[in-house]
């Protein structure tokens, strides 16, 4: 677990950036954290052991601010062991009046993909549970992006995801 606040010290983390809150910095982000267990540990835990990366970069409320509370969620993971790995990112609008509510709507969300991506290989399923015990209003996901080996292309149709993101009240 790692918290980058600071930018210059999200920068000597993840590398130089020129906005915090994008695809491009989650990309940055995931690389960094599954390679860096790739690099210290794989050898020590052997190639029948499952890794993965938990990553977000977010924009919550702050104090006297009216900005946009939105950010980028994302996983990197081993489908199966020795797999290369696999990733599902989404980008989401935060609608709790406080940074302290976001925080655990993210917290939530963040275990249900976590937990989705270690138990199922379907994206609709996956799309589809993603705000299991979130109350409804509070996260939007306005964006999901499948990719990797344990998403074959002919297995993500982008228009049902949509779909059933509308269907499951998961996107607005």
């Amino acid at each position: 677990s790692l918290s980058a606040y600071d930018m210059q010290i999200s920068d000597v983390t993840y590398g130089k950036a020129k906005r915090y809150v994008t695809q491009e910095r989650l990309d940055q982000m995931l690389k960094t954290e599954y390679d860096t267990l790739e690099a210290s540990i794989r050898e020590e835990k052997g190639k029948e052991t499952r890794f993965f990366a938990f990553a977000t970069t977010l924009a919550a409320k702050a104090y006297m601010s009216n900005r946009e509370c939105e950010g980028w969620v994302g996983m990197t993971f081993q489908h199966e062991a020795g797999a290369a790995p696999s990733s599902v990112q989404l980008h989401v609008r935060m609608c709790d009046e406080t940074a302290q509510l976001q925080g655990e709507a993210i917290g939530r969300l963040g275990t249900n993909l976590i937990y989705l991506c270690n138990k199922a290989k379907d994206p609709v399923v996956i799309t589809s549970f993603l705000q299991d015990a979130i109350e409804e209003g509070r996260l939007e996901v306005d964006f999901v992006q499948f990719d990797g080996p344990g998403f074959p292309e002919e297995t993500v149709d982008y228009r049902l995801l949509a779909m059933k993101m509308v269907e499951f009240k998961v996107a607005p």
